[in-house]
């Protein structure tokens, strides 16, 4: 029997995948390697998968397995020693996280896995050179993605300096207008707008939680409001005209006014204060 070349396909964004292009190029590229070796083949295709599948505590989004299940059943067979040929179009397919990378060498370099890619093959447990390079390859995969982060980061940054809405969910009380930037919602400011007032007045949030509901639809969707939900609301800085974003202030149309919106807020935080106070137990 011949041995069986395992090709190992993924793209990073559905768009990758919609085109076409990026799957099927590599898979052509892995079965011409086969024919080239002499060898059979199988297809192990990921599809669109971000290799990433939860964020770090900086906000970035942490490289794993956990997300990829092709590529973890495809390691688990290399770890039962029944893969010994691999082929990769880059070796960022398998990982641009040099520790998630490093953890795949280890179990390449331990079963004698030869890895190929476009551009040569790799024999990581026998030979030392081809274990130092498939690290600094990693090293460098995880080096671009960063600076791709950041590229991004930076992008999004100008653009929301620019007024365009970058963040996702909608504040309530605001909507997107036709040229992408964050407008006031007439329907909703009214809304914000009494909730400012009410409390102001001295109304609970209890209370407050009564007129809304069944009246005022949330932006999930729902008409039924939480106390969190509305204090959240109250201290929320769009209102008063601005938001941050990486750590800067971004204006934005406001609601209420500033006098009003710091008056909220301060009988907010010295009722917080009380019930901290209050609930402290004497031993």
């Amino acid at each position: 029997m011949k041995e069986i070349l395992y090709i190992y396909t993924r793209v990073s964004t559905l768009l990758q995948k919609d085109e076409g292009t990026s799957l099927e190029e590599q898979e052509r590229k892995g079965i011409e390697q086969a024919k080239r070796l002499g060898m059979d083949y199988e297809v192990f295709n990921e599809g669109a998968k971000s290799a990433s599948d939860k964020k770090d505590k900086d906000g970035d989004w942490v490289d794993s397995l956990n997300n990829r299940p092709v590529l973890s059943l495809l390691m688990n067979l290399v770890r039962e020693g029944k893969v010994q040929h691999m082929f990769v179009e880059r070796t960022d397919r398998l990982s641009r996280s040099n520790k998630t990378f490093t953890g795949i060498n280890v179990d390449l370099a331990r079963n004698n896995v030869t890895l190929y890619t476009r551009t040569g093959s790799f024999q990581v447990g026998s030979r030392p050179e081809d274990k130092l390079l498939l690290s600094l390859l990693g090293v460098f995969a995880e080096y671009d993605n960063e600076l791709r982060t950041q590229r991004l980061k930076t992008g999004r940054f100008i653009r929301a300096k620019q007024g365009f809405w970058m963040l996702g969910t909608l504040p309530f009380g605001y909507k997107l207008g036709k040229n992408k930037k964050l407008a006031i919602d007439k329907e909703q400011s009214k809304w914000v707008d009494k909730m400012f007032k009410w409390y102001d007045e001295g109304m609970s949030l209890p209370s407050m939680k009564t007129k809304l509901d069944g009246r005022v639809e949330t932006n999930r969707g729902n008409v039924i409001w939480n106390h969190g939900s509305i204090s959240k609301l109250l201290q929320n800085t769009h209102h008063k005209g601005y938001y941050t974003y990486l750590g800067v202030k971004i204006s934005c149309p406001k609601i209420v006014d500033l006098e009003l919106w710091e008056r909220v807020n301060k009988r907010i935080n010295n009722k917080d204060r009380r019930q901290k106070y209050t609930n402290k137990k004497r031993y």
